[in-house]
């Protein structure tokens, strides 16, 4: 079942989304994390903001108003944290890129004249090891934290009780918020600055094509525009669940945990969903002939007007937690075949077309006006 989202207010800034998301949405789950013992937990909006606020204070008494933080670690609970405590109140976030070497890292870090730099705890050798040749960067924070280290501690840091005036603080709109390194098509990576107006801009046009559903798994890297505005952001204001995929190898196992209505993908993900439904089939009495004369069969039905996907598929969808009904693609060309091969089986998969200068949606098809040829040659640059 889809949702649309609550009547927008045209906010202004990214707090001002998150408070309309707390308010409209503050009896859902915001983000939904898998533990140690596969067990799913959930945060509020209230906590998200909580932490948020209090670490941007903590911020701001290291001195960071208006200076650039850098942020670099796979999608998580104190990525995002930090991330929105950044361009909500303390200055500009600077996601780097966490597949980047160490010498690659310290140019961004150099380049982008951060302050400070926000890092998950298995960058914590990588920072030291460049720490001498960043003399810009007079704090280190790990989102870990270890006794005795040159970095600071995220929780020790988000769990002072400061008062230096972070929600009071004003934002500009129309000023950069977060400077985002890409090499685009070729050279060497280049600056992207985007807005708060920008981001949000982008969001809302997606909204007005996408129906989300209740539900979303986020698994492509928080540090690209594509999964940050519309994996994130666009989530946040649409009141869907955003359910965080901790591992690339928990990948299927967290389909079936989370239960997801809707997923972001690029088209290797997209291969692999296929892959994952071919092998269930060969598996089943019949195979891939039962399998094909079933998919004629639904296929001659709809054309009348009968659609019987969700019995006919129904095993299927089970790989995916049984409520998948959405998949967006982006980043490179998806072939038409992939299209019309998961809209047969229920799951719509549609494409969209963007570069991170503008946040980075420029079109996409929707939930309704779809077409399988329109940009299949094209594709989001992540």
């Amino acid at each position: 079942m889809h949702q649309k989202a609550a009547p927008l207010k045209k906010e202004k800034n990214l707090r001002e989304m998150l408070l309309h998301a707390r308010n409209s949405y503050g009896d859902r789950d915001m983000l939904r994390v898998r533990t140690e013992d596969r067990q799913v937990k959930g945060i509020k909006h209230e906590a998200f903001m909580r932490d948020m606020n209090a670490f941007g204070d903590a911020l701001l008494g290291l001195g960071l108003a208006g200076k650039k933080v850098a942020v670099i670690g796979p999608t998580s609970y104190e990525w995002l944290v930090s991330y929105f405590s950044v361009v909500c109140g303390v200055g500009i976030a600077v996601p780097i890129d966490k597949e980047l070497q160490d010498d690659e890292i310290a140019v961004i870090l150099r380049e982008s004249e951060a302050e400070c730099v926000i890092f998950a705890d298995e960058y914590f050798d990588t920072m030291k090891n460049i720490k001498p040749s960043v003399p810009g960067i007079r704090c280190f924070i790990d989102m870990k934290g270890r006794p005795g280290s040159f970095a600071r501690s995220f929780y020790e840091l988000a769990g002072q009780k400061m008062r230096n005036g972070y929600e009071e603080r004003e934002i500009d709109e129309t000023e950069m918020c977060a400077l985002l390194f890409t090499s685009g098509t070729t050279g060497k990576s280049k600056g992207v600055m985007l807005t708060h107006k920008s981001i949000l801009a982008a969001a809302e046009g997606g909204l007005a094509y996408l129906e989300i559903g209740e539900v979303c798994l986020s698994v492509l890297p928080v540090h690209h525009s594509f999964e940050c505005t519309h994996g994130i952001v666009m989530m946040i204001e649409n009141g869907t669940t955003i359910c965080i995929n901790n591992s690339l190898r928990y990948f299927a196992d967290n389909l079936k945990l989370f239960r997801p209505d809707a997923v972001f993908l690029v088209p290797l993900f997209i291969e692999r969903l296929e892959y994952m439904i071919r092998k269930e089939v060969q598996q089943k009495n019949g195979g891939e002939e039962a399998f094909t004369a079933l998919l004629q069969k639904s296929r001659e039905e709809f054309a009348r007007g009968e659609d019987r996907r969700g019995e006919y598929f129904a095993d299927i969808k089970e790989l995916f937690g049984g409520r998948l009904s959405l998949l967006l693609c982006g980043g490179a060309p998806l072939p038409e075949r992939l299209m019309k091969f998961f809209r047969d089986i229920g799951i719509l998969l549609v494409t969209g077309y963007g570069i991170t200068e503008c946040s980075p949606l420029v079109s996409v098809n929707g939930n309704h006006a779809y077409n399988s040829t329109s940009i299949i040659k094209g594709g989001i640059p992540l």
